[in-house]
């Protein structure tokens, strides 16, 4: 036959399954006043533009991360092969 739980195991399982509602909530409540602080008063287009502008920026720093490496690699290529020719 099985045994049933003792009700100490109960009781964490519960105030467990509260602790995380809470922390949920709290997450919840948390994301919606950032949202709220970055967005309120903002009509649906500007926030369309605002993200589509973010999106670019975010595009254009790649590209210059990019661009910085593959420069900096010639920079190295050229004064090991050549002698110092850039500074």
């Amino acid at each position: 036959m099985g045994s049933f739980p003792d009700e100490s195991s109960f009781r964490r399982t519960s105030t467990d399954r509260q602790l995380n509602g809470i922390r949920e909530a709290t997450a919840r409540a948390a994301t919606f006043y950032n949202w709220r602080t970055k967005y309120g008063g903002m009509q649906v287009s500007e926030v369309k533009r605002l993200k589509e502008l973010e999106d670019e920026n975010r595009r254009l720093k790649k590209m210059f991360a990019e661009l910085s490496l593959q420069n900096e690699i010639i920079k190295e290529a050229l004064t090991k092969s050549d002698g110092p020719l850039l500074q």
